[in-house]
C-alpha cells in the first residue's frame, strides 16, 4: 500500500527541494516508555551523496540520506516532530 506521493528520480527532477516525512520512536526521559512520532522536514535539498541499495533477495538494505534543511516558504517550521 503506497502512503503519501511516489518519487522518481531522473535527471530531470533530481536534485530538488522535498518535504520528508517519517515515523519514530522517542523514549520518554520520564517514564521510559516509547512513544509514537512523527518528525516532519517541510523544506530540504537531498545531495547527490545519497545512496539507496535495494537487493532482490528481500533481506534488509540500509540507506544513507544526506539532507540540508532549509527555510520553508509561508511562516512554516522547519521541523516539527508531533
Amino acid at each position: 500500500m503506497l502512503i503519501g506521493t511516489e518519487l522518481t528520480i531522473n535527471p530531470e527532477t533530481f536534485p530538488g527541494e522535498y518535504r520528508v516525512v517519517g515515523e519514530t520512536y522517542v523514549r520518554s526521559q520520564t517514564d521510559g516508555k516509547d512513544h509514537r512520532m512523527q518528525l516532519t522536514l517541510n523544506r530540504v535539498a537531498i545531495s547527490p551523496t545519497t545512496n539507496i541499495e535495494l537487493k532482490a533477495d528481500g533481506g534488509p538494505s540500509t540507506f544513507s540520506m544526506d539532507i540540508s534543511v532549509l527555510k520553508p516558504k509561508n511562516n512554516q517550521d522547519m521541523v516539527m516532530l508531533r
